[in-house]
């Protein structure tokens, strides 16, 4: 990281401005545009603030933690090919309370999300297509 950033600040930054002073046309002989430059870099060293609402709120961290804590704790089961097992409608009591778990854990989601982080996509095989989330109503 350290060389990263040497290489930015000593070899790039130079190189950059040398090419913008291309166009300005600051020599030692001739200052009078150096004001130029100065403004170039003042905006350069600014323009780092225009990219800050890209970096997400405590809130937005939170909720997707939450989304891949529940991902982590019930890992979707779409690969699972075995045709030996017989389909029984017959349900035990553990995978009754597990599946209660399950939907409970869903129901604890932000919705809004859960959605765009695709995990009712990814649960479609265990939720059906008949499940809705009651807040999926109000969203847009």
């Amino acid at each position: 990281m350290t060389g990263i950033s040497n290489f930015c600040s000593f070899f790039l930054a130079k190189q950059l401005a040398n090419f913008i002073n291309l166009f300005v046309g600051v020599n030692s002989d001739d200052l009078s545009e150096l004001w130029v430059l100065y403004l170039i870099t003042t905006f350069f060293c600014l323009m780092p603030l225009l990219f800050l609402w890209l970096v997400p709120k405590r809130k937005e961290v939170f909720l997707v933690q939450q989304i891949n804590e529940f991902v982590e704790k019930y890992p979707p089961k779409r690969y699972d090919f075995d045709e030996s097992v017989d389909d029984d409608d017959d349900v035990s009591s553990t995978e009754s309370e597990s599946r209660k778990n399950f939907i409970d854990g869903l129901m604890k989601l932000n919705p809004k999300v859960a959605r765009e982080m695709g995990v009712y996509k990814l649960y479609a095989d265990e939720l059906g297509d008949s499940f809705e989330h009651p807040a999926n109503d109000s969203l847009p």
